[in-house]
This record gives C-alpha cells, structure tokens and sequence, in this order.
C-alpha cells in the first residue's frame, strides 16, 4: 500500500476508536474510506444520516516544505516531503427529520449535543494519529490539525468534517 492509503486507513482506525467510551447507540453506525466529496444519499438503501455515518477521505496529496506549506518553488528532483490533507466527518440525522411541524428546542439541544460529541471523537482520533499511528509507519512524523467545521444542514443530514494535514519524508520511499 502506499503512504497515502495508510495515512487513510490509520485515522479511520482511530475514529473508530475514538468512540470507545460513547454509549453504543450515540457511535455512528457506519465508518468508511471515501473519495472524492461525500454525497451522504447517493445510490443507498438506508439512510446514512440516521443510522450515523463517519468517514475518511483524501482532499489532496501535494509537495510539501518541512512545515507542510505547500512547496511552491522548483526542484531538480522529486520532492521528497509530501503533504497528505485528509478529512474526517460525521454525520447525522436532522432533528426534525419527516416532522412536518418542525424541531423543538430540546430535539435541536439533542442533535447540537451529539454533533459536540464527534467533534469530540475527531479530535480523540487526531490524538490517537499523533501518539500511535505516526510512529507506527515509517518516514511520517509530522502532523497539522487544520480545523472542524459544521456541515450545515443539507439532504435532512448536519454535522461536522475535521481536516489534517500529515507530512511523510518521501526519500526512503
């Protein structure tokens, strides 16, 4: 495999494990290598929002300078830093999801707290990539949390994506 699809694979392993401690019913019930944007209905026969469905994703893999900015001048040889910016998201249900009447705020208070609680989990996983899974495969050491962000409300789904960036020293490639 490459360093990318381990990069990959490793952070899904540490959300994954980043729900240990959360009441089995509040983890999410899917946890998915995607590519490309993730389209939370297309060609399923549940619904990914209400079951919960997190997910690792590659945005980018592009030539990096030792503090993973990305490398804008020229070299004579391969770049031998590279830049691997993944994404983490979870996503779930709209309070109000078939209600014709709407959400109430202790419904909406449910789903603020649960959307908390991933972003919890994403930053445990961050921790988890940091303390374990860098030093587990080879020539990656460096690692840039980047930022979680709300996913806002789109096809009855909310939630939130993490990115990170995590450099691999290419020379021994």
């Amino acid at each position: 495999m490459s360093p990318v699809s381990d990069l990959a694979q490793q952070l899904l392993q540490c959300l994954e494990d980043a729900y240990a401690t959360v009441p089995e019913g509040d983890r999410p019930g899917q946890f998915c290598l995607r590519v490309g944007e993730v389209a939370y209905s297309v060609g399923t026969a549940e619904d990914l929002c209400c079951t919960g469905f997190a997910w690792v994703r590659v945005i980018r893999v592009f030539p990096a300078t030792e503090d993973l900015t990305e490398r804008t001048t020229a070299v004579r040889c391969a770049p031998s830093m590279w830049g691997v910016e993944l994404e983490m998201g979870v996503i779930r249900c709209l309070p109000d999801h078939g209600s014709v009447s709407g959400a109430t705020c202790d419904e909406w208070t449910a789903v603020f707290l649960q959307v908390d609680e991933d972003s919890a989990a994403m930053r445990r996983a961050l921790c988890c990539m940091n303390n374990t899974s860098l030093k587990a495969l080879p020539n990656t050491d460096v690692m840039l949390p980047v930022e979680w962000v709300p996913v806002d409300p789109q096809g009855m789904c909310v939630g939130g994506t993490m990115t990170v960036i995590v450099g691999y020293d290419c020379r021994e490639c």
